[in-house]
């Protein structure tokens, strides 16, 4: 195989990936409702906070030296440049980034993340922690930043 063929079918993976992030749309929009119900159950965690507070889902097969280089975008599905968001502008992730995603497609599986989030929101409080004053703060953080069922930015 040539390379020139080799290139254009790395673009057809990154394309499909892409392509499958965004084709569950509606159920990346069910993310961050089901993060804030989620969290503050056993503990916090900071990919929850970030898609009820910033609507933005961190994918762990991104981290490059440490960092997160892709996010997904739960109003769309979209693939982006968690460092490039300007207001509502969001640049697409690097194709190196994606591709990247090709050895952990689990993690687009959106599907698997509605349910491990409705399990999680179905626990208990740990004993240490007073189940009144969090559920005063989920519905405080709720009501605040207007979460519905279906995200939308």
């Amino acid at each position: 195989m040539d390379s020139a063929k080799m290139i254009k079918n790395v673009g057809k993976v990154i394309e499909n990936i892409r392509t499958y992030s965004t084709s569950q749309k509606e159920l990346w929009q069910k993310v961050p409702l089901l993060a804030l119900e989620a969290d503050g159950r056993t503990g916090f965690k900071d990919n929850y906070s970030r898609a009820y507070n910033h609507g933005f889902w961190a994918l762990e097969g991104s981290i490059n030296n440490g960092y997160y280089s892709v996010y997904v975008d739960l109003a769309t599905g979209d693939l982006i440049n968690p460092y490039s968001s300007s207001d509502q502008a969001f640049e697409p992730a690097g194709e190196e980034r994606v591709l990247k995603l090709a050895l952990n497609l689990n993690e687009l599986d959106a599907q698997r993340i509605v349910t491990n989030l409705e399990e999680k929101a179905q626990q208990s409080y740990s004993s240490h922690y007073n189940p009144d004053k969090h559920e005063e703060w989920r519905n405080e953080t709720r009501a605040k930043l207007n979460l519905q069922e279906f995200y939308v930015r």
